[in-house]
């Protein structure tokens, strides 16, 4: 038997994510400053061979994976530009958001440039 193994982010409702993963967006700034690069919920979905995770950055990501059975932080080097000079910050990560972002050659991108330009000649305005 062939196994397609897929990692991918997804919207929180209707897509068969586990209501105990779903985590709701905080809109205060002390709320946010409490959950931010902390919050890690998983679940392991046995009867579908897949595994569900959602981690809060600047607003709840969610994952769905058929390759990880589970997930942890990473604290990802991020260097800083500012007057001149650069300094190391370490930021929380997830490492499937890292693995993610690592190998996926542009697919995104391209999906975004995709629906700006439509293959009618048409194109879409970016809304904000």
């Amino acid at each position: 038997m062939n196994k397609c193994y897929c990692t991918g982010v997804t919207r929180p409702y209707g897509r068969g994510l586990p209501e105990r993963v779903i985590q709701k967006e905080v809109t205060r700034r002390a709320e946010l400053e409490a959950v931010k690069g902390k919050k890690l919920l998983q679940a392991k979905m046995r009867e579908r061979r897949m595994f569900a995770c959602s981690f809060y950055d600047s607003k709840p990501v969610h994952f769905l994976s058929t390759f990880y059975r589970e997930a942890h932080i990473l604290q990802h080097v991020r260097r800083l530009w500012k007057d001149g000079g650069h300094h190391d910050v370490q930021v929380p990560r997830l490492n499937i958001a890292h693995d993610y972002n690592r190998s996926m050659c542009g697919v995104d991108r391209a999906d975004q440039l995709r629906w700006y330009y439509r293959p009618d000649g048409r194109w879409q305005r970016m809304r904000k």
